[in-house]
């Protein structure tokens, strides 16, 4: 899954085609089974293609859905869906970089040299960040918890001790904080996919297949709380809408 090679494989036309094609798809003018057998129709191509095919026509529509996208395509491809998407607005934009954060975890798995996903990603983050600096915060936090989640517990200790604390404050329309997403992923590990409040697993599986769990400070950050992992907690939904709301 090379840089050289994928680009070798991609056309201008299988992009535009694609992109149609999903874009029916999504807009319900065309059925999602009858997609794929429309793409290679259109671009002559051989059976044996059909999972080429599959990530040029499920693109555009996996980004706005957020769903886990298996198949890649070339950087062009990439680029091209995302000007589409970028052009719809701040809110599709940033559903489509929480799609292309659960991608790019589900690749490093696989081929972790691969970095074509990762560089689409940095530039449309920053066209976001302009935009909405809070939810681009937000996103990158996602993706770097997803890096963390695939380092090993002596990387991710390591990482630990070597980052502060007291968490950087920013400031954009409102005070966010800098959170250490190798604390998050080692309170993730540390929960076994169980909620550490009500002792329940996670209520429901994330489409990249990880338990769903969220992790929040026992006191808070904004009150003075540390970003360990001794302060925090991993929770289902209803725990942590309780701790919320039980704080404030």
């Amino acid at each position: 899954m090379a840089d050289k090679k994928q680009k070798q494989k991609s056309t201008p036309e299988m992009i535009e085609v694609g992109y149609e094609i999903s874009r029916r798809v999504y807009e319900g003018t065309l059925p999602e089974n009858k997609a794929n057998q429309l793409f290679m129709s259109r671009l002559d191509l051989e059976p044996n293609r059909s999972r080429t095919a599959n990530g040029y026509w499920q693109c555009y529509l996996y980004l706005l859905n957020r769903r886990l996208i298996q198949n890649t395509i070339s950087e062009e491809g990439w680029r091209y869906n995302f000007e589409k998407i970028a052009a719809l607005g701040p809110g599709l934009l940033t559903t489509a970089l929480y799609a292309l954060n659960s991608h790019i975890g589900y690749v490093k798995r696989r081929n972790p040299a691969y970095r074509v996903p990762e560089r689409v990603h940095s530039h449309f983050l920053a066209r976001l960040s302009v935009i909405d600096g809070g939810n681009a915060e937000a996103i990158d936090l996602d993706l770097q918890v997803r890096n963390a989640l695939l380092a090993t517990e002596d990387e991710r200790n390591r990482a630990i001790t070597q980052m502060p604390t007291i968490p950087e404050k920013m400031t954009v329309t409102t005070t966010v904080y800098r959170r250490n997403p190798y604390i998050i992923a080692q309170v993730l590990f540390r929960s076994k996919g169980r909620c550490e409040g009500c002792h329940k697993l996670a209520p429901f599986i994330r489409p990249d297949g990880s338990p769903y769990l969220e992790v929040h400070h026992i006191q808070r950050l904004a009150d003075g709380g540390l970003d360990t992992a001794e302060n925090a907690e991993a929770l289902c939904p209803n725990c942590h809408r309780e701790r919320h709301f039980g704080a404030t």
